[in-house]
């Protein structure tokens, strides 16, 4: 969850304000791990602390409430950050071992910005779209952006991780 605070971007007359980002509490708390869990979560190592999807938008309108004598505008968005799955460099590692993977072989040119493995794509697959799609129906709000890596299996991961009609039109920006 992170808050920007800041000055109205559309306004011409005035130069714009700086920018502060920072994290806001309350609204995801890690979870301990259960044993032998075989449910697929989006939020495997982090639960929800309000009680439901409802209350955790009510507690994001109230901090996009101008506080009392404040003249900047706030905005508050939630990130959710993905990590990639099994991309063919994580695959050499296990094969070959850490010590070779990281004296020898980390930074060849095939490694730098590899693909997704087979496991990989059916992981982000079997496991994104279920996922993503019962938190919608417990009432996510809607996802309006996917900001991924420049890397392919970043891109590859958040292809296969969503589906079509989790998304906004145009839900993707490399960085």
């Amino acid at each position: 969850m992170t808050e920007t605070t800041g000055d109205d971007a559309n306004s011409a007359s005035t130069p714009a304000a700086p920018t502060s980002v920072r994290s806001v509490d309350g609204f995801f708390a890690p979870k301990t791990p259960i044993e032998n869990d075989e449910t697929v979560s989006l939020f495997k190592r982090f639960q929800l602390v309000p009680p439901s999807w409802d209350e955790f938008e009510r507690k994001l309108h109230q901090l996009e409430k101008p506080e009392d004598n404040a003249d900047v505008s706030r905005q508050v968005k939630v990130v959710y950050f993905v990590r990639h799955a099994e991309g063919v460099h994580n695959a050499a590692d296990k094969q070959f071992g850490s010590e070779k993977w990281e004296s020898e072989l980390a930074f060849q040119e095939k490694y730098l910005d590899a693909d997704l493995t087979p496991f990989g794509v059916n992981d982000a697959e079997s496991k994104g779209p279920s996922s993503v799609q019962a938190e919608l129906e417990r009432g996510m709000p809607f996802i309006e952006r996917v900001v991924v890596s420049p890397l392919s299996r970043a891109i590859q991961t958040a292809k296969h991780f969503f589906t079509k009609d989790q998304l906004p039109e145009t839900p993707f920006s490399q960085n």
